[in-house]
C-alpha cells in the first residue's frame, strides 16, 4: 500500500481509472406488462446528474430495508428542453410496505429495448450515451417516449460488474 492511500480517511477511496471502451450490447426487445414503482423522486438538471449516486445512497438509507434482496429501479422521466429530468429510486409496489408516504410512478406496458450493462456501475452513463448515440438505431428501433429505467437485479452489488439493464420504451 502506498503512503498516500494510507493517509486517506477510511471512508474515502482513491480515484480509479475508468475505461471509456464499454462495449455496446445488442438489445433484447421485450413486451413489458408494466409495473407501479414506489420510492423517492427528485428533479436533476443536466449539471446535477452526477449527484444521482448520492441520491441512491439517501434513498437506501431511508427505505433500503424494502429494497434489499429485491429488484430495484432507477427511473428517468419528465425530461425538458434543458435536459433536466426527474429521477426516481424505488421498487415494485407489491404491498411489502405502506407506500402512502412515498412517490409513485407507473411504468407503462409496451415494447422496450433492453440493454444489459455488463460493466461496473460507474460506467453506466457510457452505456446510456451509447444507446442514444446509435444503439437504438443499430437495433432498428426508435424511442417512443415515456419513462426509461435501470432495472437492478436481486443479485446486483455495486462493487462488482453486471446485474443491471437499461429499458427504453420503443415504438
Amino acid at each position: 500500500p502506498s503512503a498516500a492511500r494510507d493517509a486517506l480517511p477510511p471512508n474515502l477511496q482513491e480515484n480509479f481509472e475508468m475505461t471509456l471502451d464499454v462495449p455496446m450490447p445488442d438489445p433484447r426487445i421485450v413486451d413489458y406488462p408494466g409495473l407501479r414503482v414506489v420510492g423517492r423522486a427528485r428533479r436533476f438538471s443536466l449539471e446535477e446528474r452526477s449527484r444521482v449516486p448520492a441520491f441512491w445512497e439517501e434513498v437506501i438509507e431511508e427505505i433500503g430495508q424494502y429494497m434489499w434482496g429485491n429488484e430495484t429501479f432507477g427511473v428517468s422521466f419528465d425530461f425538458d428542453e434543458q435536459e433536466a429530468m426527474t429521477y426516481m429510486v424505488g421498487f415494485a409496489d407489491d404491498g411489502r410496505c405502506d407506500s402512502s408516504e412515498l412517490d409513485h410512478l407507473e411504468l407503462v406496458p409496451g415494447r422496450y429495448a433492453v440493454f444489459d450493462h455488463a460493466g461496473h456501475i460507474s460506467t453506466i452513463a457510457q452505456t446510456w450515451a451509447g444507446i442514444f448515440d446509435g444503439g437504438l438505431a443499430k437495433a432498428g428501433v426508435a424511442p417512443r417516449g415515456g419513462p426509461e429505467f435501470e432495472l437492478y437485479t436481486k443479485e446486483f452489488r455495486p462493487e462488482t460488474p453486471g446485474g443491471v439493464s437499461i429499458w427504453v420504451p420503443v415504438g
